[in-house]
């Protein structure tokens, strides 16, 4: 296995407790933690490759892939989105790169323990003396979060790793890392509604494609700009 320091070592640090949590075998997070470094469990390079596309009720679609044969990946993902009506196109432009962090309270600290309230005091402290921050979040209900309540932080793209390197060396060990991404975000006046937009069946379809490309081969993350499915 490669060697991990520096920034790389917190987003590795993510996947393999994410893994634990979800009960991952060994093989598949040693997986997990190689794409993360960016080479197959074969040591091959792997590639970023991103796919744009208007979906059912006319949604737009980015599909990020990490894949060893770019070609094999697109002509795969492009059956895919024929398979469920939706139509290869530039779309980029309605979204913007944001860098996104989610942290949860680390709830095995002796007692008392700091209330999730508290500790996001002291990370929006912090994060608005660091360079890069847009935004800090209380997530208190964990809606949009994988139902786990905790601190979101958007940041600029390029400084994603940087911020949370020098959050978690202010608050650590108050929290634990959920994620380190960068992720398309949908611009406010680009977003679409259920309400406003297409038929039930569209959307129904709109899920369905969603659902297929998430669990296909080399697909890392698909997003959109519906403002809820």
């Amino acid at each position: 296995m490669a060697s991990v320091d520096g920034a790389d070592s917190l987003r590795l640090k993510a996947v393999l407790e994410l893994g634990k949590k979800a009960g991952m075998s060994k093989s598949s997070m040693e997986s997990a933690v190689q794409r993360g470094l960016g080479v197959s469990r074969e040591g091959v390079q792997l590639q970023v490759l991103t796919i744009e596309a208007i979906g059912p009720a006319n949604v737009s679609l980015i599909v990020d892939c990490l894949t060893d044969n770019k070609l094999r990946t697109l002509q795969a993902i492009k059956f895919l989105l024929k398979e469920g009506r939706a139509n290869v196109t530039d779309v980029a432009y309605l979204f913007s790169r944001k860098g996104r962090l989610f942290y949860t309270l680390n709830t095995g600290l002796p007692e008392p323990q700091p209330t999730l309230s508290e500790v996001y005091e002291e990370t929006f402290e912090k994060a608005m003396e660091t360079d890069g921050v847009e935004d800090v979040e209380l997530i208190e209900e964990g809606d949009g979060e994988g139902e786990l309540p905790g601190i979101s932080v958007t940041t600029a793209p390029e400084l994603a790793n940087t911020v949370s390197k020098q959050i978690m060396e202010a608050i650590s060990p108050k929290l634990k890392v959920e994620k380190i991404a960068v992720e398309w975000v949908a611009k406010d006046d680009t977003m679409i509604d259920p309400e406003s937009e297409g038929t039930p069946d569209d959307w129904d379809k709109l899920r369905g494609l969603i659902d297929t490309l998430e669990e296909a081969d080399d697909v890392q993350a698909v997003y959109t700009n519906a403002r809820s499915l």
